[in-house]
């Protein structure tokens, strides 16, 4: 008995045994046009870079970043970098990564983490007094704190 092989790839479409693309679309998943330069947008505030993939390479605007050195590599794809990203991408985009240093945002952010824990903490208290709601949010506290001290080390 022969089996066929049939794949399904990123952007959606079948390859069948032959590698050929047979052009039928499975799914289609791609991010909406409109939501693309906000997200280059908001990474490039942060500090960080945006990468999405590109046929067989990943496209970036900085490519010697260190975090987009480390994607190409465990994919063993190349990297094409782009001076304008935005009107060079290709559309649609299937998938796009945010990568960098989140130590800066970790601690930007520290405060609005410290009032989503406490809520969080406070609906997960079984009781209503402060010292349940303090032993409860505390040690999650303390994870996020240890998590800014495990990203500075690495």
């Amino acid at each position: 008995m022969k089996y066929k092989m049939i794949v399904l790839n990123l952007d959606g479409t079948l390859t069948n045994d032959n590698k050929e693309i047979t052009g039928e679309t499975v799914f289609n998943q791609v991010l909406e046009p409109s939501l693309f330069p906000l997200l280059h947008k908001e990474a490039v505030e942060a500090g960080m870079e945006i990468l999405t993939y590109q046929g067989e390479a990943i496209a970036a605007s900085r490519g010697k970043n260190k975090y987009v050195l480390h994607e190409a590599f465990i994919n063993k794809m190349p990297v094409i970098e782009y001076e304008d990203f935005l009107s060079q991408v290709r559309h649609p985009v299937n998938k796009c990564l945010i990568v960098g240093d989140p130590k800066p945002l970790l601690k930007k952010y520290r405060r609005y983490a410290v009032v989503i824990l406490l809520v969080l903490s406070a609906i997960i208290t079984p009781s209503g007094d402060p010292f349940t709601l303090a032993v409860v949010f505390l040690p999650i506290y303390l994870l996020y704190e240890f998590s800014i001290l495990l990203v500075r080390k690495g």
